[in-house]
């Protein structure tokens, strides 16, 4: 008869293969950051601050150089000015030779005589000045008004909100702010979470779209506005 003796260590040496065999743990896929309704709002303020930032930097420049050109402008009426005091004490100077030397008198009638020229050519030239200055002004309100209807085609801005704007710098600042204190009432879409791959529009995803807004790489247009409030920012 055949009896079958089972090795002492087989049910050991098996216990010791099963608790060395360790289940396999499922890998975990690398999440991608959400933000929060504040990280968003507060992404959007240094967008918005930078980019209205940049718009009052050209504003400033523009303001500086109407200052300059003011500036100029009265140092001409000054210069005008300083030339008919000069012309009027010559002429009390000759008035007083007129008497008793007749060289003098000729010489300082001719010496008037000059500056009255030169005083006719600086009005000439004024008056040239004031006229082209009619028609820039002209040409700056015709240019203004075709500004002011591109930022109401691209921002919905009524016009009454533009009206004063002495540049298109400050038209576009004004145009901006009114946009953003007033959100597109379209109907609200259905947006795919924030970062699913997904894009609400521009051809990026939200994310993306976001870190470019709050960095400035991204322009604040009508698009990308109404791409904000779609993703409840703002």
């Amino acid at each position: 008869m055949v009896v079958e003796v089972e090795a002492p260590n087989a049910k050991v040496a098996e216990q010791t293969i099963k608790e060395d065999v360790k289940p396999t743990e499922p890998k975990e896929n690398p999440t991608i950051r959400t933000y929060t309704e504040e990280e968003f709002k507060h992404k959007l303020d240094v967008a918005v601050g930078k980019g209205l930032e940049s718009i009052s930097q050209r504003l400033t420049v523009e303001q500086k150089a109407t200052i300059a050109a003011k500036a100029e402008a009265d140092a001409v009426r000054a210069e005008n000015l300083a030339q008919q005091e000069h012309i009027q004490s010559i002429i009390k100077e000759t008035q007083e030779a007129l008497s008793d030397d007749p060289d003098r008198r000729d010489a300082y009638t001719n010496k008037l005589n000059r500056l009255k020229e030169d005083l006719k050519r600086t009005r000439d030239e004024a008056d040239l000045q004031r006229r082209e200055g009619v028609v820039a002004q002209k040409e700056k309100d015709m240019a203004l008004a075709v500004t002011a209807r591109e930022f109401m085609d691209k921002y919905g801005v009524p016009l009454k909100e533009l009206e004063g704007c002495g540049s298109g710098t400050e038209m576009e600042l004004k145009a901006l702010r009114w946009r953003l204190d007033n959100p597109e009432t379209k109907e609200k879409e259905e947006v795919p979470e924030f970062d699913s791959p997904i894009s609400s529009g521009g051809g990026i995803a939200d994310k993306e779209f976001i870190d470019k807004i709050s960095t400035g790489k991204l322009p604040m247009t009508k698009e990308n506005v109404g791409r904000l409030k779609k993703l409840g920012i703002g």
